[in-house]
Formats: C-alpha cells, sequence, structure tokens
C-alpha cells in the first residue's frame, strides 16, 4: 500500500515539474531548481523528487550536468519509440486502429516528398522497386518483406521528418517482424506494381494519385482483417462492403 502510494506521489510530482517548465518557459539546457528547492515547492521528500526527476529524464526530458545540476533536456524520440514499442509488444492494441493511424500519417507525409524529390531520390526508390520485383521473381516472402519496409522508410527519409519517421517506426513495432507474409506470387507483383505507381505519380507531380495507391497498397492488411471477421461471422454482411 505504502509502495504505491509512493508511485502515485512520484507521479504526481513528475506532472508538476512538467507543469513548471511550462509555466516558466524553459527551454533546452534551462535550469530547473535544485532537489531542496523542489522538496520545499512540492511539500515532499526528497526521495520522490529524485524518482520524479528520474522519470522524466529516462525521456531525456531532463538531464543531469555535473556542477549544472538539473536543466531541460531533448525529447528523445528513439528511446520513446523502443520503450513505447516494447509496451505495444505486450498489449492488445486493436491491429485496425494501428493500420488506420499508420496509413493517415504516412499518406499525408507525401506532401512533404512530393515537395523534396529530387532525381536522385526517385532513381533510389526506383532502385529499390526493382530489389522489390526481384523478391517477387524468386517468390522470397523474407527478402520481399524486407524490401517493402525498405522502400518506405526511404519513402520517410525524403520526407525528412525525423518526428513523423519515430511515429511511423512505432506504428510498425506493433506487428512481428517475423510475422510470415501471406501473399501469392500474383499477389506479389501487384504490389510491385503498385509501388513503382506510387513513383511515377510523384515523378509527375501527381499528389492525389500517389496517395490514393500508397492508401490502397496500406489498406491491403485492413482488408485482410475484415475477410477475416466476415469468414468468422457469416451474418456481418454489413461490412462486406469494405472488402
Amino acid at each position: 500500500m505504502a509502495a504505491n502510494g509512493k508511485d502515485l506521489m512520484t507521479d504526481q510530482v513528475t506532472e508538476k515539474i512538467r507543469n513548471l517548465i511550462i509555466d516558466q518557459g524553459l527551454t533546452e539546457g534551462d535550469r530547473l531548481p535544485t532537489e531542496l528547492e523542489l522538496t520545499q515547492m512540492f511539500g515532499v521528500s526528497r526521495i520522490v523528487v529524485r524518482e520524479a526527476i528520474k522519470s522524466l529524464s529516462f525521456l531525456g526530458i531532463l538531464d543531469t550536468k555535473p556542477r549544472r545540476g538539473t536543466v531541460v533536456g531533448a525529447l528523445d524520440m528513439e528511446r520513446l519509440g523502443r520503450c513505447l514499442s516494447f509496451h505495444g509488444a505486450v498489449t492488445n492494441y486493436p491491429r485496425s486502429e494501428i493500420l488506420e493511424a499508420r496509413i493517415a500519417i504516412e499518406v499525408s507525409h507525401l506532401e512533404l516528398v512530393a515537395e523534396r524529390l529530387t532525381e536522385d531520390a526517385t532513381a533510389r526508390l526506383m532502385k529499390q522497386v526493382e530489389r522489390l520485383e526481384h523478391a517477387a521473381e524468386h517468390n522470397d516472402a523474407h527478402e520481399f518483406k524486407r524490401r517493402d519496409s525498405a522502400y518506405h522508410r526511404m519513402l520517410l527519409e525524403i520526407g525528412g521528418n525525423p518526428i513523423l519517421m519515430t511515429f511511423c517506426d512505432l506504428l510498425k513495432q506493433y506487428f512481428r517482424d517475423d510475422a510470415p507474409l501471406h501473399m501469392s506470387q500474383a499477389e506479389l507483383f501487384v504490389v510491385v506494381q503498385e509501388h513503382r505507381m506510387i513513383v511515377e505519380a510523384l515523378q509527375e507531380k501527381n499528389l492525389p494519385l500517389a496517395q490514393g495507391m500508397l492508401k490502397r497498397h496500406l489498406s491491403r492488411p485492413m482488408r485482410d482483417l475484415l475477410r477475416a471477421e466476415v469468414q468468422r461471422e457469416p451474418n456481418a454482411t454489413n461490412r462486406k462492403d469494405l472488402l
């Protein structure tokens, strides 16, 4: 019971420190009050303050500097992504909701790709399409999945927004990397063509077509989920129009 009370108090102080940073307009590198000052300010023990600082330091929000004390740090998106991806791996979030989030981010992100696409980037994307096609020709599901992931990663890199890249990487972690790819060779070639058409549409500055193709491509797992639901529930006719 005491441990639960301490945890609750630590959470409350963590929130108070976050509010303190915002209310005082502190930015990266600015110094926080000392531990003693924080204990007096919040009316808690130094142990609770240290635990709160430790939890915020884990994400890089705070940083302890020698001879300077605790300062405002920079949010470590990579570390946050690893933490949340592990949480996702052991939590039963609805797969359909995660797919929806990925589609929303990656499709809208194509606006940045279209603005920043160069001839060199186009050539690199087409090279990935060729590698994807090679994997399809050999019916190599493992290599195909790897090349597909590399293609999408390259699109994110061209867009150049590190925060969006982190969010997309996080969403992908919610799916098992070792999950088998249940697609026929003919379906693999359809995916290859979708990838090629996305690049060609971006080349031609046809953003709506590129976004439509990407949405169709990323929606395939969603359609598979709905198809599986219909097969499990023969009376679920209201969902058949989504397939």
